[in-house]
């Protein structure tokens, strides 16, 4: 699996409200995808004012792909680029997020869903199988206490953005 990741800054329109952060794409929630066993090829071009990385949370990977600036790699400054490569082992609903500075505060994580092999494919919300991906296999997927949650990540997204959040 090959992906580009773009960290930028955004204006998000969040149902008529607009709030300028962070993201890895054009919407409030791009989604990486892939299966287990597979090899990830992730490339990310930091295009914000600030250095970033990016960690895999919850994916058992290698110590070099952790994505934690000054432990496991140098940070990624602005306008360069970096490759992490690692093969995801498990199958699951995980996210990524930076480990620098208050780059999570401003809403930059994303799921990442690894499906299992096994299984005929991503289940949709209405219970059937389908090979979508996007918005709606993220919001069918199938979650763990102690992964993030499609209800939470929504919830936290507009309490961010509209400053409703707990401090």
């Amino acid at each position: 699996m090959q992906q580009a990741l773009t960290p930028r800054p955004v204006t998000l329109d969040l149902g008529g409200l607009t709030a300028k952060t962070w993201a890895y794409d054009d919407s409030s929630m791009g989604v990486l995808r892939g299966t287990a066993g597979d090899l990830f090829r992730i490339t990310v071009d930091n295009q914000l004012p600030a250095s970033t990385s990016v960690h895999w949370h919850g994916v058992r990977l290698h110590h070099a792909a952790d994505g934690v600036p000054g432990v496991t790699q140098d940070p990624i400054e602005p306008g360069t680029s970096f490759t992490y490569e690692f093969v995801a082992p498990d199958p699951g609903t995980f996210f990524f997020h930076p480990h620098s500075g208050v780059q999570l505060d401003r809403a930059l994580y994303a799921p990442l869903i690894i499906d299992d092999p096994d299984e005929p494919g991503p289940m949709t919300t209405n219970g059937s199988w389908s090979s979508t991906t996007g918005p709606t296999a993220w919001a069918g997927a199938r979650t763990r206490s102690s992964r993030i949650s499609p209800r939470r990540t929504a919830r936290s997204r507009w309490e961010w953005a509209t400053g409703t959040c707990a401090t």
